[in-house]
C-alpha cells in the first residue's frame, strides 16, 4: 500500500511539472514585464502626441531616466531643414506623473527653437557624451494664423498588428495606411491622422508596438493616438503599459490634450472594461473649462452608441442605445459623461472604433446644437458582415459642423462613411539595414480615390552614400522622385502610378540570391482522411525580402495543385494548410520568390492518407485547400513551367538607374505639393431621419467583434495541474 502510495505521489508531481513548465514558459513570453533597465528615451514631446510651437518658443523636453544623461546638445530636423537649438536649462532627476496612479524619473531639459525656423513636422535629437536620442514628429511648428476654420482628419482605428486577416498579417498590410496617408496629405490636404485604440493586438506583443512605431513615423503629418482594448491584452501592470509597452512606443500617456490651431483634442482610455475612471472624466471637465474659445473633440476606443443614427433623450432615456460596456458597469460614467457633453457646447465630435465596423451618430441636445460622433471600421481585422476595411476622412469646422470626404462623389451613409481599403493592396518591404525598400502595390478594384499620384516614401540608411543607391522594378509608374536629407536618413518621395499591379525597389545593392527554404513541421505527423494538415514552412531572404510563398501538392492520381503559404506575423514563419479529401500518397514542393524574382524551389517531401475507401481508375481524387485569400487555386502541368515564369532573367527585366538620371532639383521648403489638387465631394454628416428618443433608426442587427478567450487546452491543463497537486497534498499528509 505504501509502494503504490509513492507511486501516486511520483506521478502527481510529474503531472504539474510537466504541465506547469509550459505554462510558465508560455507566460514569460507573452507577458512583457517592466524593464527596469529601460535605456533613457524621449517622453515629451512624442510622435503619438506632439507639441505645437511657435519660432523662438521655448520648449520642455522630458527624459525617462534613472540617473543623469550628460546632455550635449539638441536639435530639430525635416526636409532639408535642421536648426540647433540653445539649451536655456538643465535640471537633475525629478519624479514625472504621466498618470494619477504611476510615478517615475525624468531629466527635465529647457531649450529654445531659433526665431527663423521654418514651418513643418521635426523630429527631435537630443545629443549625449555616448549617443543620441530621437523623438520623430515630435514638434510642429506653424505659422500664425487666425483665420482657420476647419481642420481635416484622417481618422484610423483597430489597426491590430500582429494579427492576421484574410491570410494576410495585419503589420504586413498595415504599411498600405503610410502611402494613404501621405497621398491625401500632399493631394487632399488631409492635416492630422487621429487614432482611437487597438493599435497591436497583443498589448503584450513587445515586437508588434516596435513595429508599430516604425510604421506610423513614415507618415508626413501629424499623428495622436489614444489605447484600445487589445492594447491593454497581456499586459501586467500599469508600469509596463506605459513604460515598456504602449507607452514606450505610441503614446506615453493614457489621457492628453493637444492644442492644434481652434480646437483642441481630448484623448482618455476606455481601457479593457470599456469605459474611463472617474479621473478621466474629471480630466475631461477641467480641460474643457481651460479651453471653452476652441472647439474640441474628444477622442477614445469603445463608441458610446451601439448603432448608426440621430439620438435625442436624457441619459436615461439613451442608455438602452448605449454600446454594452457604458450601458452596463460603466453606466455612471456614461451619464456623466453625456450631462458633460451638454454642458460644454464647444464639444463639436467624439472619435472612436472597436466595433469595427461604420457605426455614425448625431447626438442632439437640448437646445438642437448637435454632437458628432464618428466610429470607423477597422483598418485591418475581422469586420461584420456587409462591412469593409477602411479609414475615415472627417472635416471638423469651427462653426460646429462635421462633414466627411469621399473623394470619389459616391454617397455617404452612417454606415459606409470610411473609405474602402479592401482592394488597396500598397504593402512596404524593409531590409534588415534599411539598405533596400521595397514598395508593391495592387489596387484594382479599389475606386475611392485616383491612384495615378500615389505617393510612396522611401526612408534609406544614411551612412551610404546617394550615389549607391538605384532604382529597381517598374521604375517606368514613377511620375516624379524627389529627395530629402532627412536626418540620419535619405528620404526619397515617389509619385507613382499604381493604376496597375507593380513594385519599385530602391537598394544599395542588386539582391541575386534566392531565399532559403526549410519545412519545419508538418501537423498531424500522419495525417487522416478530411481532417486538416498545416506544414510550417521558414523561409528567409538576405537581400531585398520574401516577395511569395506557395506549396506545389502532388495529389495520388499525379496532379498538382497550387497552395498558398501565409505568413505567420512572426518573422520567417509561413504556414500551408490544407484538407485531404482522397486517401493515397501526397508530395509537397515549396516555392519562394523574392522581390527581385530569385526562385527557389525545396525539396518534396512525401505522407500518406489513410482511411476512407480506395479510389478507382475511373474516380478523380479531391483536394479541399484551406486558405483565407480570394486567390483562385490554379493547375500547373509542370515544376519547370513554373519556375520559367518566375525566374527573373537580369539581362532582359532588370532596369538600373542612377538618381542622377531621374530626381528633380531637391526642394529647400518643405513638402512639395501638387500644382492642381483634385476636386473632393464633401457630404455632410446629416441624414433626412427621424429623430426618436434614445432609439437609432437604423435597422441594423448588432454585431459583437469576438473578444479573445481563453483556449480550451489551457482550462484542460489547469484542472490536471489542480488536481495533481491535490493528490500530492492528500497523499503526503497521510
Amino acid at each position: 500500500m505504501e509502494h503504490a502510495r509513492q507511486i501516486i505521489l511520483l506521478m502527481s508531481l510529474v503531472i504539474v511539472l510537466v504541465l506547469v513548465f509550459p505554462i510558465a514558459s508560455n507566460i514569460a513570453v507573452s507577458t512583457i514585464e517592466p524593464n527596469t533597465s529601460v535605456k533613457p528615451y524621449i517622453v515629451r514631446p512624442f510622435y503619438g502626441l506632439p507639441v505645437v510651437l511657435e519660432p523662438g518658443s521655448n520648449l520642455e523636453i522630458l527624459i525617462k531616466t534613472d540617473q543623469e544623461v550628460p546632455i550635449t546638445g539638441a536639435k530639430i530636423y525635416y526636409l532639408n531643414t535642421s536648426y540647433e537649438l540653445s539649451i536655456e536649462k538643465i535640471y537633475g532627476i525629478t519624479p514625472f506623473r504621466p498618470d494619477k496612479n504611476l510615478e517615475y524619473n525624468v531629466q527635465r531639459i529647457i531649450v529654445k527653437l531659433p526665431d527663423n525656423v521654418k514651418p513643418g513636422l521635426y523630429t527631435l535629437e537630443v545629443t549625449t557624451k555616448d549617443s543620441s536620442l530621437y523623438m520623430p514628429r515630435s514638434i510642429i511648428v506653424r505659422e500664425d494664423q487666425d483665420d482657420i476654420n476647419h481642420v481635416r482628419v484622417l481618422h484610423i482605428t483597430d489597426q491590430h498588428l500582429g494579427a492576421s486577416n484574410k491570410g494576410i498579417p495585419n503589420t504586413y498590410k498595415n504599411t498600405r495606411y503610410i502611402a494613404l496617408a501621405n497621398t491625401l496629405a500632399l493631394q487632399y490636404n488631409v492635416e492630422l491622422v487621429a487614432v482611437t485604440g487597438d493599435q497591436v493586438d497583443i498589448g503584450g506583443d513587445l515586437i508588434s508596438n516596435k513595429n508599430y512605431y516604425a510604421q506610423m513615423n513614415q507618415i508626413l503629418i501629424p499623428t495622436i493616438i489614444v489605447p484600445g482594448n487589445h492594447d491593454w491584452a497581456q499586459v501586467s501592470s500599469l508600469k509596463s503599459f506605459l513604460v515598456s509597452l504602449y507607452g514606450r512606443y505610441q503614446n506615453t500617456q493614457r489621457y492628453w490634450s493637444f492644442v492644434y490651431e481652434n480646437f483642441i483634442f481630448i484623448g482618455i482610455d476606455t481601457r479593457g472594461e470599456g469605459y474611463p475612471e472617474d479621473y478621466q472624466l474629471d480630466f475631461i471637465e477641467e480641460v474643457l473649462k481651460n479651453n471653452m474659445d476652441k472647439k474640441a473633440i474628444i477622442m477614445f476606443h469603445h463608441p458610446i452608441f451601439n448603432q448608426a443614427g440621430f439620438y435625442q433623450g436624457t441619459p436615461e432615456e439613451l442608455r438602452s442605445s448605449l454600446y454594452y460596456s457604458w450601458r452596463g458597469n460603466g453606466w455612471e460614467q456614461a451619464k456623466r459623461f453625456i450631462d458633460i457633453i451638454y454642458k460644454y457646447e464647444n464639444i463639436i465630435a467624439v472619435l472612436s472604433g472597436h466595433v469595427h465596423r461604420d457605426a455614425d451618430a448625431v447626438l442632439v441636445r437640448p437646445d438642437g446644437s448637435k454632437v458628432y460622433f464618428i466610429t470607423t471600421t477597422t483598418a485591418n481585422h475581422g469586420y461584420p458582415e456587409g462591412y469593409y476595411w477602411g479609414a475615415k476622412i472627417v472635416d471638423i469646422y469651427t462653426n460646429g459642423s462635421v462633414k466627411v470626404v469621399l473623394p470619389s462623389g459616391r454617397p455617404y451613409f452612417f454606415k459606409s462613411g470610411s473609405l474602402n481599403t479592401e482592394s488597396f493592396m500598397v504593402i512596404e518591404h524593409v531590409d534588415a539595414n534599411m539598405n533596400a525598400v521595397t514598395w508593391t502595390f495592387n489596387t484594382t478594384g479599389f475606386n475611392e480615390m485616383s491612384v495615378d499620384n500615389l505617393v510612396l516614401v522611401f526612408f534609406l540608411n544614411k551612412s551610404i552614400d546617394t550615389g549607391e543607391y538605384r532604382i529597381y522594378g517598374d521604375r517606368e509608374k514613377i511620375n516624379k522622385l524627389e529627395y530629402y536629407e532627412y536626418g540620419p536618413y535619405h528620404l526619397y518621395l515617389a509619385w507613382v502610378n499604381a493604376t496597375s499591379p507593380g513594385k519599385i525597389t530602391i537598394s544599395s545593392y542588386e539582391d541575386n540570391e534566392p531565399p532559403i527554404i526549410k519545412i519545419i513541421t508538418i501537423s498531424p505527423k500522419k495525417p487522416k482522411l478530411g481532417k486538416v494538415v498545416s506544414v510550417v514552412i521558414a523561409v528567409k531572404d538576405e537581400g531585398w525580402g520574401v516577395y511569395r510563398v506557395e506549396g506545389l501538392l502532388e495529389t495520388p492520381n499525379g496532379d498538382t495543385v497550387k497552395v498558398k503559404a501565409v505568413n505567420t506575423g512572426f518573422g520567417d514563419r509561413y504556414i500551408i494548410v490544407f484538407t485531404p479529401e482522397t486517401p493515397g500518397t501526397y508530395r509537397l514542393k515549396v516555392i519562394a520568390i523574392d522581390l527581385n524574382n530569385n526562385y527557389k524551389e525545396s525539396n518534396s517531401i512525401e505522407f500518406n492518407v489513410k482511411g476512407g475507401r480506395k479510389t478507382t481508375t475511373t474516380e478523380k481524387p479531391t483536394l479541399t485547400t484551406t486558405t483565407t485569400t480570394t486567390e483562385e487555386t490554379a493547375r500547373t502541368q509542370t515544376t519547370t513551367a513554373y519556375k520559367e515564369k518566375y525566374t527573373k532573367t537580369q539581362t532582359q527585366t532588370t532596369t538600373t538607374t542612377t538618381y542622377e538620371h531621374i530626381t528633380t532639383t531637391p526642394s529647400t521648403t518643405g513638402l512639395i505639393t501638387s500644382e492642381s489638387k483634385p476636386e473632393t465631394t464633401i457630404t455632410q454628416v446629416e441624414e433626412t431621419t427621424a429623430i426618436g428618443k434614445g432609439e437609432a433608426q437604423t435597422g441594423e442587427v448588432t454585431t459583437k467583434v469576438e473578444e479573445q478567450k481563453v483556449p480550451l487546452w489551457v482550462m484542460v491543463t489547469i484542472t490536471l495541474i489542480i488536481v495533481g497537486l491535490a493528490g500530492f497534498v492528500l497523499l503526503s499528509r497521510r
